[in-house]
C-alpha cells in the first residue's frame, strides 16, 4: 500500500519561500523581495516563528509577511557655486554667483584685506544668486558663497571657492558729525 503525506503551502507576502509547499517537519527558507528605498526588517506570522529567515513547516498551511522600513537617504552635498562678480557701487558691494541646481539656500562670506572669511548672510532661497553688502567702509572686500541642501538632520553644505571675488570700496561710509538749522535756506 502507498502512503501519502499531506503537502502544506506557504503563502509569502513580500518575498518567496523555498520550497513553497512541503510536508510537516520540512525546513522552509524565506527570502524577502527587493524594494527600492526600503530595507527588510523582519517576518511576521500567526502560524509560525521565523528565525534567521527559516522555520519548520507545521501540519497546516502557513502565511508569512515580510516587513520593511523606509530607508531615508540624505542627498549629496550641492555643487560649489560659480562666482560671477563682486562690484563696488558707492558704499555697497553687489556680489553675484550662479545658482546651484537643487540648492535650498546659501551662506555668503566676506573677508577684508587678507583677513579670514566670516559669515555675512544666510539666504534661504535656492534661486537667489545675488547679495548686496551695504554701508561699507573704504577698503577691499572679498566674497564667496556656499550652497546647502536640506538633509534628514539639518543642512548639508557644499564647498566654497576660497579665492572668492573682490571689490574695492573707494568711498568711506558717510558719518554725520553735526546737524543744524539754518534760516538762510528758507524760501
Amino acid at each position: 500500500t502507498a502512503t501519502y503525506k499531506q503537502l502544506y503551502t506557504v503563502t509569502v507576502n513580500g518575498g518567496s519561500a523555498s520550497p513553497s509547499s512541503a510536508v510537516a517537519g520540512t525546513e522552509i527558507t524565506l527570502t524577502p523581495e527587493s524594494r527600492s528605498g526600503f530595507a527588510f526588517s523582519n517576518w511576521t506570522s500567526s502560524d509560525v516563528t521565523v528565525v534567521n529567515n527559516k522555520f519548520t513547516m507545521p501540519s497546516k498551511n502557513v502565511s508569512v509577511t515580510a516587513n520593511f522600513t523606509e530607508v531615508i537617504v540624505d542627498p549629496d552635498p550641492p555643487a560649489t557655486p560659480t562666482l560671477v562678480s563682486a562690484t563696488a557701487d558707492g558704499y555697497n558691494v553687489i556680489f553675484k554667483w550662479n545658482a546651484v541646481s537643487g540648492a535650498a539656500g546659501y551662506r555668503v562670506y566676506r573677508k577684508s584685506g587678507s583677513g579670514s572669511y566670516a559669515t555675512v548672510k544666510d539666504i534661504t532661497r535656492g534661486t537667489t544668486a545675488t547679495f548686496t553688502d551695504e554701508a561699507l567702509d573704504k577698503g577691499t572686500y572679498t566674497y564667496t558663497v556656499q550652497a546647502y541642501v536640506n538633509g534628514t538632520s539639518g543642512k548639508i553644505w557644499g564647498d566654497y571657492n576660497a579665492a572668492g571675488k573682490s571689490a574695492t570700496v573707494t568711498f568711506g561710509t558717510p558719518v554725520l558729525t553735526s546737524a543744524g538749522y539754518s534760516s538762510a535756506l528758507r524760501p
